[in-house]
């Protein structure tokens, strides 16, 4: 399993280790007259380029804190241009139409599309698409009744569950937000 040694001077210098870990990714830090970090993870759930990008991701952190050590830690900048271009320009490409429609519209589609299949799974609880529609139109037809529509806010306070699940689709269909 590879590790990461990171001298005084913050210089990635070897991969080296034969250890296990049971955890997927493990940090050891050894202190001494220099700082050892040791990286171990499991090659089953992790490939070395992405443990060597961790790596230098820890290694832009600690040279950060060398280098200002009054700085708060969430203004350090992890990504390398790289990894930010990748994170902010090629998976937020909007090039494409997005389809202007809401989680109701998507829901009823749902609906046509398939309504016997499972919706919702709440312990040994399963409703149908078409079940929940059922219950969704109901509470929604009473919520109108009772007022809600545009710019009405409706307070929710529901365990998880097949009632939750009715109640937020019910809003958002009668027009308010939960």
């Amino acid at each position: 399993d590879p590790a990461t040694e990171l001298t005084a001077d913050l210089r990635v210098t070897g991969y080296t280790s034969h250890g296990a870990t049971h955890y997927p990714i493990a940090l050891g830090i050894v202190p001494g007259e220099e700082l050892y970090l040791r990286l171990d993870y499991r090659d089953d759930l992790f490939d070395e380029a992405t443990v060597a990008a961790y790596a230098a991701r820890l290694q832009r952190l600690l040279e950060a804190v060398v280098a200002d050590p009054d700085q708060p830690v969430g203004r350090i900048d992890l990504l390398d241009e790289r990894e930010r271009h990748e994170l902010l320009v090629e998976w937020n490409d909007t090039t494409h139409p997005v389809e202007p429609v809401t989680l109701p519209d998507l829901f009823e589609r749902q609906v046509t599309a398939s309504p016997e299949a499972v919706a919702v799974v709440c312990g040994e609880q399963r409703v149908s698409y078409r079940q929940l529609d059922g219950r969704v139109n109901q509470l929604a037809r009473s919520l109108v009744e009772a007022g809600v529509g545009p710019e009405s806010v409706v307070a929710l306070a529901l365990p998880r569950s097949v009632e939750l699940v009715t109640a937020v689709l019910a809003v958002m269909t009668a027009g308010g937000a939960y």
